[in-house]
């Protein structure tokens, strides 16, 4: 069952989410996937294909059946997520992924009583903190670990 596995979980990193599922991140980050290039600027460099996917995932998600399951979703994540801490990885530079949703799900999460620690660069593209602070990153990842597995024992 789901509390069992919860039960297993010392820890969570998320790096550069979670975010509301909105037509236009949809269309910015599948988009940039299907045509193999950074999610980054999409909606600017490519308007025609940005523009249809936009107008696909508008209409999709406007689904009464697929609009209630990313409601569920998304309330389950913030309000069921495990207790345990969570590390939280973006930027202020992700185009994709607005820093807004993070700090508001990080503010839920610590109002549910979770240990939230966070590092937010300045200038680092969606998931690309790694390759642009790979010290800092790893340092980050090394140190919350460390954390929670020091609680453990």
């Amino acid at each position: 069952p789901r509390e069992a596995l919860g039960g297993d979980i010392a820890g969570v990193i998320i790096d550069s989410a979670p975010s509301q599922i909105t037509s236009e991140i949809a269309a910015q980050g599948v988009g940039a996937a299907a045509l193999g290039v950074s999610s980054d600027g999409f909606l600017d460099r490519y308007p025609i294909p940005a523009t249809i996917a936009k107008g696909v995932f508008s209409f999709y998600l406007g689904l009464p059946a697929v609009s209630t399951r990313v409601e569920a979703v998304q309330s389950a994540w913030a309000t069921s997520a495990p207790r345990c801490p969570q590390l939280f990885l973006f930027s202020e530079a992700d185009e994709l992924i607005p820093v807004q949703h993070i700090e508001d799900f990080m503010e839920g999460q610590k109002a549910r009583g979770v240990k939230v620690s966070s590092c937010k660069w300045r200038d680092s593209l969606h998931v690309e903190h790694f390759r642009s602070y790979p010290e800092e990153y790893q340092e980050q990842l090394t140190t919350f670990v460390r954390e929670i597995t020091s609680v453990q024992d």
